[in-house]
């Protein structure tokens, strides 16, 4: 068997563990949602009237279950920006050390991947502040919206 074959094969290996990794990981949200909607459905269906659905979110088993599905909400937004953060520092460490090995050995060749790997890290970090203010804002977080009200003797339009 000659050589030229290896880099072929690595490669349509590697290609075909992403796509069953992606296929897994899409069956297993589909599994969840799915799970999720029956529940819902359930709940639904167990009381006879839409005023007893809100009898039975108004009470202190319903406020619980209700406060439970915010936890598990805001939990996956915290998961999420702490993974941007974890990503962009990441990127801009490594693109820092591209950038002193440009510095040191004076090959231009590590300057452009410094650049693009220091840009990239700041550029998901800057979505990850985007991403926080707007969970806020929205309401996806633990954390109230901050609103600002404007003083009326300092007001100046």
């Amino acid at each position: 068997m000659s050589l030229i074959w290896l880099p072929i094969i690595v490669i349509s290996g590697a290609f075909t563990v992403a796509i069953f990794a992606i296929i897994h990981v899409a069956r297993t949200r589909q599994r969840k949602a799915e799970l999720q909607a029956q529940v819902q459905t359930k709940l639904i269906d167990r009381f006879q009237s839409a005023p007893e659905l809100v009898d039975f979110l108004r009470s202190p088993t319903g406020q619980e279950f209700v406060s439970g599905v915010r936890a598990r909400q805001a939990g996956a937004v915290n998961r999420k920006v702490i993974g941007g953060i974890r990503t962009a520092v990441f990127l801009a460490v490594l693109g820092v050390g591209f950038l002193m090995l440009w510095g040191l050995a004076h090959e231009e060749g590590f300057m452009y991947p410094g650049i693009i790997l220091l840009s990239l890290g700041g550029g998901i970090f800057l979505s990850t502040l985007v991403s926080v203010k707007l969970s806020r804002d929205w309401g996806l977080t633990d954390e109230p919206v901050k609103t600002q009200m404007p003083t009326s003797a300092g007001d100046v339009r």
